[in-house]
Parts: structure tokens; sequence; C-alpha cells
């Protein structure tokens, strides 16, 4: 991956991100984490809050994921906390934006999905 234009990133478990981080050194492939806690410290027992991934390299995290949603309940407003931590700690955001397929062509889904996804990304 060295003589393309392209960046690819790469989103590996916890465990894994030190070794991706040196087996990736001087190509254009960056790693990314998998999830990260928007708190700094405290008592979160087995999360990583962004200081703790770019202490070691991290450029990417990603937020939101669908997975996250379904088993451990998080919310929009669990997402843009998330999203304001990552961005304090220099960290790239990769949000997954929520979608409902099927019932993809109905407004009123549309309505409730765009305001979701609004929450997720607000400032402030």
């Amino acid at each position: 991956m060295k003589n393309t234009e392209n960046e690819v990133i790469l989103c590996v478990p916890y465990t894994d991100l030190f070794y991706a981080l040196l087996n990736v050194q001087e190509t254009n492939i960056k790693i990314g984490a998998q999830n990260m806690h928007f708190e700094e410290s405290g008592a979160y027992t087995g999360e990583v809050s962004g200081k703790m991934l770019k202490s070691i390299g991290v450029e990417y995290v990603i937020i939101g994921h669908s997975e996250r949603r379904q088993y451990f309940a998080e919310t929009d407003e669990t997402v843009n906390k998330k999203i304001k931590s990552a961005l304090a700690n220099g960290l790239k955001p990769i949000v997954c934006v929520r979608r409902n397929f099927r019932a993809k062509r109905k407004w009123k889904s549309y309505r409730s999905y765009n305001k979701s996804n609004q929450t997720c990304i607000r400032g402030n």
C-alpha cells in the first residue's frame, strides 16, 4: 500500500491496536478503534477512553455502530458524547448513520432517522 494515493483505515479490536500500529508503519494504512468511551477517567472497568487511544497513536474510532446500539443500549445522546470526546482528543470519528432499510421509502421513518442523526452530531 505504499504506492497508492488512497488512504486505507483498518478498525481492529482494542487488544490488536498496538500490534496493528506497528505493522502499518511507513504505509498509508491507518488504524482505528472499534469503540471508545466518552469519559476520560472514572469507574468504567474495561472501557477505553479517547485519551488512551490517542496515546498509542490511534487516529480513527468507530462510533454509533448498530451492534453497540442493539446490544449495549447506546443512544443518540451517548453517541453524541463519544463524538465530542473523540474530537476533543484529536481522533477522527467514523460515525455510523442509522437507517431503517425496510422503511427507507416512508417519509415518517425518514424524518425519525434524520432527527436521530441530528441528535448524534449536534454541538454543545
